[in-house]
């Protein structure tokens, strides 16, 4: 544990925060709910925790910071999973009481200020007939997802968040709280798509809202002797051209199972009859439970936020694949996670998530076009680790790192070349000589480079995807 920081500068940082409870030290009572992350590995023992209650209090945070030297995380929704919203000794700028959302049907746009998970988004637009694309997971934060590109049901409609980000508010290392667009600080803006973590604070996002109707969504779950049909029919489902059709096929064992399970989290932005003729093997098996209904595009995007609740240990590893996966490969996973589960019991709420995006339409944008590196028209997935023994980080870090191994040998069987480009499945929060800029931003890293230069010379903003200069 770091030292903490001296008293004398907690209470200089405490005379610049005067509001309720806004700064919170080690001799707080709130103390260690303000240490709680969505991840127990991501929770370290921050000197003070700053909460702002408007966008002039994250300039000063900054520079108080800087003037003294403390390391500086910030925290929107807290999901990051390996410690990179969180500060050992320092200072954390905690973002969640700047969470208004409010939806302009005049202009079709939707602001939401840093602190905003996707829930009050979500809520923002119910019932409004206007949606904008958003993450899949609602108890994520709204500038984590948007920062590392942001994927959700709609992307084969409309492509990636980052695609329909308009503008943000943003504060850079200077203390300057500065508007970034296509037609203001263009350069900023280019940057904060996809390595935005690395130029500032966001404290407020706008994004273009489209029209959007019901959608037909829900879950199905199989036993594993259906695999075949459940695979064959999601990779099926890719060859329709609107997009309209997005699924997440998750392999767990739920508390009540003796076994593992198939469930498939499924989305489809058209009819009921539509998706059932399109995927109609899967709708014709016999399954464990099935509650699929035309529903509000918000409610569909609440199916999974109870499925992988805050505490414990997570960790996420992701993975790339090409479709079709081979059912081979597929049956061995399934059998890895069961004999995995049998053995080590504290393991059971982990799973592997292999997510079924229309890429084609996202693709087509020019990767030079921001800052995101990633729009290869392939699929992406996660190995999800979910535990409480802390002893066995290590050891379970390792075996989904032998997963991804698998992934990675299947992804060159299929003609394909691995690599270490960020996306939301696939960030990194310790440095790493292994993990070069070029690693990460491929052909975006030269500017990006230059930019971290310009905007943040000294590094202050480091902890997610690290550009070094």
């Amino acid at each position: 544990m770091t030292p903490a920081i001296p008293p004398e500068l907690i209470e200089k940082l405490k005379a610049l925060f005067p509001g309720n409870d806004q700064v919170v030290t080690r001799d707080s009572p709130s103390y260690d709910k303000a240490l709680q992350r969505w991840s127990d590995l991501a929770s370290q023992p921050a000197g003070a925790i700053v909460y702002p209650q408007s966008a002039e209090d994250v300039p000063k945070t900054i520079l108080f910071a800087q003037e003294n030297k403390l390391d500086l995380a910030v925290k929107g929704g807290g999901h990051t999973a390996d410690g990179g919203n969180s500060s050992d000794g320092g200072i954390v700028l905690d973002l969640g009481r700047l969470n208004k959302v409010t939806l302009h049907s005049d202009t079709k746009t939707l602001t939401a200020e840093g602190g905003a998970l996707w829930r009050d988004v979500n809520r923002a637009t119910a019932g409004s007939g206007l949606a904008v694309v958003s993450s899949s997971i609602g108890t994520t934060g709204v500038g984590g997802v948007t920062v590392q590109g942001g994927f959700g049901y709609l992307i084969g409609s409309h492509c990636l968040i980052i695609d329909n980000l308009q503008s943000v508010q943003i504060v850079t290392p200077d203390g300057k709280l500065q508007t970034a667009s296509e037609s203001e600080n263009s350069d900023l803006f280019w940057a904060v798509r996809g390595a935005g973590q690395n130029f500032g604070v966001v404290v407020e996002f706008t994004f273009r809202a489209h029209e959007q109707g019901n959608v037909f969504a829900g879950s199905l779950v199989y036993t594993l002797d259906k695999l075949d049909t459940v695979l064959a029919t999601l990779h099926d489902s890719l060859r329709y051209k609107d997009g309209k059709t997005a699924a997440q096929c998750v392999v767990y064992q739920p508390p009540d199972a003796p076994e593992v399970l198939l469930n498939v989290a499924l989305v489809h932005n058209g009819p009921e009859e539509e998706c059932r003729e399109r995927l109609a093997n899967i709708f014709s098996l016999n399954a464990v439970s099935m509650d699929v209904k035309q529903m509000q595009y918000e409610e569909a995007n609440a199916m999974l936020d109870s499925f992988s609740p805050p505490g414990s240990r997570k960790r996420l590893v992701g993975f790339d694949f090409a479709a079709p996966l081979r059912l081979q490969f597929v049956q061995k996973l399934c059998q890895e996670l069961q004999t995995q589960f049998d053995a080590e019991p504290n393991m059971m709420r982990s799973y592997i998530d292999i997510e079924f995006w229309h890429m084609s339409k996202m693709s087509k944008i020019p990767t030079t076009a921001m800052a995101y590196p990633n729009r290869t028209d392939t699929q992406k997935g996660s190995i999800a680790l979910d535990y409480t023994d802390a002893s066995k980080d290590d050891e379970y870090l390792q075996w989904a790192m032998k997963l991804k191994s698998w992934f990675e040998d299947e992804f060159r069987r299929s003609g394909h070349e691995p690599n270490m480009l960020v996306s939301n499945f696939t960030y990194y929060t310790e440095p790493s000589t292994r993990r070069t800029v070029g690693d990460m931003f491929g052909v975006n890293a030269g500017r990006l480079i230059e930019l971290k230069r310009k905007y943040d010379p000294h590094g202050m903003f480091s902890k997610i995807n690290p550009i070094s200069t």
